[in-house]
């Protein structure tokens, strides 16, 4: 009895030690920022600002120097390429549907893309075999005003071979007999890290972001329950992957990537 009152007190002791967990909020006419310091050194970081919207989240290891804390957060990076492909899924868009019918069609959105890349930096070819064509067979995508895009996939196609420049590594992607193959960004591959230092000051129970130079001001409570709920929603997941289709079952492709010839 003796060890767990003292495994409890020091569990409470633990949980008392930590006054920056909460909710903070941040923005402007443009843009609007959530930070959520949660339990179990976790966090999660929300923005919108116009056409960006960015979820994610990672760690947070913090160390206390008289009233200051410093907090560092660190987000959990994904082991995942630039550019994937989506397989044999259902197009439910009926603007996509209307110009795609029954052909083969290699589908990206560039608004989507746009996050980080631009419709004109895409250059593909398609190929029967997994041999990668040369600089000269590959197309530059002209859709670049277009919020659905498609590009029909020859009948005998098994590969589609990316680009993103003419002097860019090659994605090669394999699709089988698929009819759809959708292009899709990793986000996390376009951007920095949505990591921070920040300073919690116990006296005021303010927290300032120390490379902006802003405050975040001081937290609302969370309740465990939204803690958990927040947590499912940014916790960054890797989706299953394969490197080759099999089947008419919906697959994310992830592509050999080889280097500039």
């Amino acid at each position: 009895k003796g060890l767990l009152a003292l495994a409890l007190c020091a569990g409470l002791t633990a949980q008392a030690a930590e006054p920056f967990v909460g909710t903070y909020r941040d923005g402007s006419v443009d843009s609007v920022y959530k930070l959520m310091l949660l339990d179990k050194h976790r966090y999660c970081f929300f923005l919108m600002a116009g056409s960006l919207d960015l979820i994610t989240g990672g760690t947070w290891q913090a160390k206390r120097k008289g009233n200051i804390s410093t907090i560092r957060l660190k987000e959990t990076r994904l082991d995942l390429p630039a550019l994937m492909l989506v397989v044999n899924f259902n197009l439910s868009d009926s603007d996509w549907q209307a110009k795609i019918g029954k052909q083969r069609a290699l589908l990206f959105s560039p608004y989507e893309l746009d996050r980080g890349l631009k419709t004109s930096q895409i250059y593909y070819a398609f190929g029967s075999g997994n041999t990668s064509p040369k600089k000269d067979d590959y197309t530059c995508s002209q859709e670049a005003d277009s919020e659905f895009a498609h590009i029909v996939i020859p009948d005998n196609a098994q590969y589609v071979f990316i680009r993103t420049g003419p002097d860019q590594p090659v994605y090669r992607f394999h699709i089988g007999n698929s009819q759809r193959a959708l292009l899709v960004l990793n986000e996390q591959a376009h951007r920095q890290p949505a990591d921070f230092t920040l300073a919690y000051n116990h006296k005021t129970r303010i927290l300032t972001d120390t490379q902006r130079a802003e405050e975040w001001g001081q937290p609302e409570k969370a309740a465990p329950v939204v803690q958990s709920t927040a947590w499912r929603q940014c916790q960054p997941k890797a989706p299953k992957t394969v490197r080759r289709v099999n089947g008419g079952e919906r697959s994310v492709v992830i592509p050999d990537i080889f280097p500039d010839k």
